[in-house]
């Protein structure tokens, strides 16, 4: 990565490794770069998860590393957003076929516009005609890579978090936020947390974010410059599609009550 996030043991880059240095040997790696996720451990996770994290834990896959407990909050700034658009396929075939038949950044796509109404959110399978749990799902991904900010992640990579069904009004409340500040994505702190929602079949947890109250802003213009360039490093890397997003398809509940971004919390921005 081109910034210095993730500096191990406080090490300074040498400075005859200038910007003009040439850069050998990293041919083809940025397609490589894909982002560990957050996921929320819900009560239908696996037993392994919920053993050990426990139900309403946020953690990070594929590495099964623990962000925050249920009743915690932690830090995070964003440093890039973009919106992808999936077409999904059905649970009930998990294991048989890709879980993301196709994708689309494009948001004139038949995926993108077939994910914008209830109308067409669901698309029968060829295979089972007629049948609800066999459908196609499009649904738009509201995502951002964030750098989180607790100690135990300070030096960790950016991850990606991802917005969608569920939790698709917490993400717009994120967008809300961010725009209401006037600055750019990277100079405001948020926090993020999880509650239980009752959905018509189950309990489920989704995210809530609002601002940091504690320290509502980045520190000071070395850090704003860090995430700065952290920024320009993924928006470079979205525009080439050298930047890969993994998610998970168990991450969202269909029974579940999509949260009201309004009750998420105060819209009052401290400036």
């Amino acid at each position: 990565m081109s910034t210095e996030l993730t500096k191990s043991a406080g090490q300074e880059r040498p400075a005859f490794l200038t910007t003009n240095t040439p850069v050998l040997g990293t041919e083809g790696m940025a397609e490589k770069v894909r982002p560990s996720f957050m996921k929320i451990v819900q009560k239908q996770s696996s037993d392994q998860l919920i053993e050990l994290f426990g139900s309403g834990s946020i953690i990070l896959t594929p590495d099964n590393e623990l962000v925050c407990k249920a009743d915690e909050v932690v830090s995070f700034v964003c440093l890039f957003h973009f919106t992808e658009f999936c077409k999904w396929a059905p649970i009930a075939l998990k294991g048989t076929e890709p879980m993301i038949a196709d994708r689309s950044f494009d948001p004139k796509s038949t995926i993108a516009i077939k994910s914008q109404s209830p109308s067409t959110w669901a698309e029968d399978h060829p295979n089972y005609p007629g049948s609800e749990k066999h459908q196609y799902k499009y649904r738009e991904h509201l995502n951002f890579i964030i750098k989180l900010l607790d100690p135990e992640h300070a030096h960790r990579e950016p991850v990606l978090i991802s917005f969608s069904k569920t939790n698709y009004s917490v993400g717009q409340r994120l967008l809300k936020l961010i725009l209401q500040r006037r600055a750019s994505i990277f100079a405001g702190r948020y926090q993020i947390g999880v509650r239980m929602r009752e959905g018509q079949e189950n309990q489920w947890r989704v995210y809530t974010v609002d601002i940091d109250r504690e320290a509502s802003w980045v520190a000071d213009e070395t850090e704003f410059k860090l995430y700065e360039d952290a920024f320009s490093y993924y928006k470079d890397l979205h525009k080439k599609r050298e930047l890969a997003s993994d998610y998970d398809a168990d991450e969202d509940s269909e029974e579940a009550v999509v949260v009201d971004a309004d009750e998420e919390g105060s819209d009052e921005v401290p400036y």
